[in-house]
């Protein structure tokens, strides 16, 4: 699976994420996993690099991904007012 590095906006708040290559489309809606809950209203603003592959491949790389995303998990969701 293909990622890229994205612009994310949430209000007033913004960060710098790699997403799902699926899911890096300018305006897609977000819901970001944060301490055990889930922060929505992020938008995908613009979108960057793909993961190199020998990134992905390299030693150690996938177990510091693994932990990563248990604790930053996105996932597709619309904004609710």
């Amino acid at each position: 699976m293909a990622y890229r590095q994205c612009r994310l906006q949430c209000g007033d708040r913004q960060q710098v994420a790699w997403i799902p290559e699926e899911m890096a489309t300018a305006g897609e809606k977000l819901r970001i996993k944060r301490d055990g809950g889930w922060d929505v209203g992020w938008c995908v603003i613009s979108i960057g690099a793909q993961t190199p592959d020998e990134r992905v491949n390299a030693p150690g790389w996938a177990n510091l991904w693994k932990k990563h995303r248990k604790r930053t998990d996105l996932k597709k969701g619309t904004l609710r007012s």
